[in-house]
């Protein structure tokens, strides 16, 4: 600026340029400067105090990432916190004859009753969805609050005919964690009181839900599955005896009177949970069996004899 002014009255000496013209060139020069000299700060200023909140957001975020991790170890060690959303009302009232998977009793139906505390806006838009995951805990289990180190990691199952697997191979109640997960249809939702009905669900009355979920076919259906052979061959129906369910007149006349809540036919109830043979390995090789079956209002009494490819309902009792 100084070398642009001396420059200035030089040239007004040498082309008599009058003074006015002089002063407003050297003013106009002068604010121009400062504007500059006051953008530049201006910008400088700006790039600092972004630079200063970008390290205050780096450190927050790590703090907070600090904090989270340091949560989540102290959760971890103290116990994770599981909150059930609610009670599953089915038609079965003990283990014994319970289905061990979904979709074996199709004639079965249960209802979902979620937590009043939930908003019933939980449920919007589940009706339109026409298969859901059910998780839900096994409340049941004999295995509960045992420590992983002293827990028993092979098991049987009772399709496996004396095949030992891991644990995680199979679908065994019995592990560290007791949780559940079926794949069931939609019967109905009913968003004012809260509650979803589904079809051949395989949960005890008053299992503790955990949680529900859409099933969603677009990426959730492989297209290649396989399993082991063994477990291919289980449901099939040629590899196991195919019973025909035989009522008594005593109990058939009972069946005419009895109705259940918890299915579409008390009946076909009846027929499709003990047609999938639900006894142990150990009284299947049994020629004779007595047994009973305890539904929700009525406890079901049955023989099987080996030697015919029948089980015999000997009677029926309300409860």
């Amino acid at each position: 600026l100084y070398s642009f002014c001396t420059l200035l009255v030089s040239d007004m000496v040498v082309y008599d340029v009058s003074s006015e013209m002089l002063v407003a060139v050297c003013v106009w020069a002068l604010l121009s400067s400062a504007a500059s000299v006051y953008f530049a700060l201006r910008a400088r200023g700006l790039r600092q105090a972004c630079e200063v909140e970008k390290k205050l957001r780096q450190n927050e975020r790590a703090g907070r990432l600090t904090a989270e991790r340091k949560m989540m170890t102290e959760l971890v060690d103290s116990g994770l916190k599981v909150d059930p959303i609610g009670v599953i009302r089915s038609a079965y009232a003990d283990r014994n004859g319970t289905p061990r998977q979904p979709g074996l009793v199709k004639s079965s139906t249960s209802l979902l009753e979620i937590n009043k505390c939930l908003n019933p806006a939980c449920l919007n838009g589940l009706s339109e969805y026409s298969h859901i995951y059910v998780m839900f805990w096994f409340h049941l289990n004999t295995n509960a609050g045992k420590d992983m180190k002293t827990m028993k990691t092979v098991v049987s199952p009772p399709r496996g005919e004396g095949r030992k697997v891991g644990m995680f191979a199979c679908r065994t109640p019995h592990r560290p964690n007791p949780l559940g997960l079926s794949l069931v249809p939609i019967v109905s939702v009913d968003q004012g009181n809260c509650t979803i009905t589904v079809a051949a669900l395989d949960c005890v009355d008053m299992t503790p839900l955990i949680d529900i979920k859409p099933y969603l076919p677009a990426v959730e259906r492989p297209p290649k599955c396989t399993a082991p052979d063994w477990v291919v061959t289980s449901y099939d129906d040629a590899h196991w005896t195919q019973y025909t369910i035989v009522f008594s007149g005593v109990a058939g006349a009972k069946l005419q009177d009895l109705t259940h809540g918890y299915c579409t036919s008390l009946r076909d109830l009846i027929i499709d949970t003990l047609s999938i043979d639900f006894r142990s390995a150990r009284q299947k090789e049994l020629v004779t069996f007595d047994g009973s079956l305890r539904l929700l209002d009525v406890t079901v009494f049955y023989t099987i004899d080996g030697t015919v490819p029948s089980i015999v309902v000997t009677d029926i009792k309300e409860k």
